[in-house]
């Protein structure tokens, strides 16, 4: 039979061992996050005017969670400049810009190569300069949407290479562009089924 201080200095051998091993037993694995960023190339076609703007090259800074391929990034559009036609005859110069109303969020499935992302950006009429008089401004400074549109983007990603989403999104009722021209620019821009063609590279 085991005696009383047998059994006490064998639990204690045994808590020691265990007090001494504690401290040396190998940390769970950190999940990595990755730093990517591309340059992003991106055409946009307003409906209402059949008219289709291409945007300087802007940028996404994204950090992707290679555990759970959580994402979330940063976009940025250069504003960018169409003239709009009546026909064949030119009426004005317009410029919109693109401001990014919250970070993207996302999945990125590393294994698969599948992405997908939710972007939401304000859009702001900068300036219509009709081409018989460009110094004149019809909107003013502040001319933006009353509320964000959002682009849902899904589909095949090539980390190291080139990527190209495409989504429609619905371009909300503009505001404070003017008395006499916030309800025509809603008019002629507002409105669903608008598209817009994004490529990473």
């Amino acid at each position: 039979m085991i005696s009383t201080r047998m059994l006490v200095r064998t639990l204690a051998g045994s808590t020691l061992g265990l007090a001494l091993a504690v401290p040396f037993a190998a940390a769970p694995a950190q999940a990595e996050v990755l730093d990517l960023s591309w340059d992003v190339a991106t055409t946009t076609t307003l409906k209402k005017v059949g008219a289709t703007v291409s945007l300087p090259t802007g940028s996404l800074v994204a950090q992707i969670d290679s555990a759970s391929g959580a994402m979330t990034g940063d976009l940025t559009f250069p504003t960018a400049s169409k003239t709009l036609n009546l026909g064949q005859i030119p009426l004005a110069d317009v410029s919109v810009a693109l401001h990014q109303a919250a970070p993207v969020t996302g999945s990125v499935d590393l294994a698969r190569s599948k992405a997908q992302a939710s972007a939401s950006f304000d859009v702001q009429v900068v300036a219509i300069r009709p081409v018989f008089a460009p110094s004149l401004n019809l909107v003013s400074g502040s001319c933006t949407t009353a509320t964000p549109a959002t682009a849902s983007l899904r589909g095949p990603i090539n980390i190291g290479g080139s990527t190209t989403f495409s989504s429609s999104y619905a371009l909300p009722k503009f505001e404070d562009c003017g008395r006499a021209t916030t309800k025509v620019i809603s008019t002629l821009l507002s409105g669903p089924k608008n598209t817009m063609k994004i490529t990473l590279s």
